[in-house]
């Protein structure tokens, strides 16, 4: 994954954004806007401005938090994707709650000790570097937290947890008996040929399924 240096700059030489100095940003859903505010401050930094933050759901606060009202005025929401404050309890991708799935769950990162002050904003709002090993950890216990994570209530986190484990169970097996027929053989899916690689498991040599069923096991 390129790192936001990398990717700040590419949006920087681009042709149009190179002449004009102004952006659009597109986003799928706002919550506290932190991230827009970091985006906002790293762009600002390099001489950028943002005309308009774009998205999808902006679901507002009952007391908003500094970085929201910073960008508020730039902030539109499609329409019938303005939520007024506890019209939401949370809002989360499918991909988070299934193992090993493309952009899943959360990305885990190191603190980066290469700060050199050439960008004091990067410095600020991007302190981690993505961990190697394209690790992740799942919205699902045993490998994560949907408790603090996505407001599943703690109740209820196991009972949830289980059902994400069992299909991802099923999405696998499908995957690995599709692939059997078409291949004529039977065919595993390994720990190491996933999207992303829950950080938990370690053995990358190992059946995906195996691991979710170990998963499963700790739950019971």
């Amino acid at each position: 994954m390129p790192t936001i240096r990398s990717q700040i700059e590419a949006i920087c030489k681009h042709s149009s954004v190179a002449e004009g100095r102004e952006i659009i940003v597109v986003d799928d859903g706002v919550w506290t806007a932190r991230t827009l505010h970091a985006l906002d401050q790293v762009m600002k930094e390099h001489g950028i401005h943002i005309k308009k933050f774009l998205a999808a759901l902006v679901i507002r606060q009952e007391d908003p938090n500094p970085e929201f009202l910073a960008i508020q005025d730039r902030l539109y929401a499609a329409k019938g994707g303005n939520f007024a404050p506890g019209a939401v309890l949370d809002w989360l991708p499918l991909r988070d709650f299934i193992v090993g799935v493309l952009f899943g769950g959360r990305t885990l990162g190191l603190m980066n000790d290469s700060k050199n002050g050439i960008s004091p904003a990067i410095d600020e709002f991007y302190p981690n570097i993505t961990m190697p090993g394209n690790l992740c950890a799942p919205y699902l216990l045993p490998l994560g937290d949907p408790h603090h994570w996505a407001s599943i209530p703690k109740t209820e986190a196991v009972a949830f947890s289980r059902v994400c484990l069992q299909l991802s169970d099923e999405l696998y097996r499908g995957i690995e008996e599709e692939t059997a027929l078409l291949r004529d053989h039977a065919v595993t899916v390994k720990v190491g040929e996933l999207g992303r690689i829950p950080y938990f498991y370690r053995q990358l040599d190992i059946g995906v399924r195996e691991e979710i069923a170990n998963s499963l096991a700790k739950l019971s």
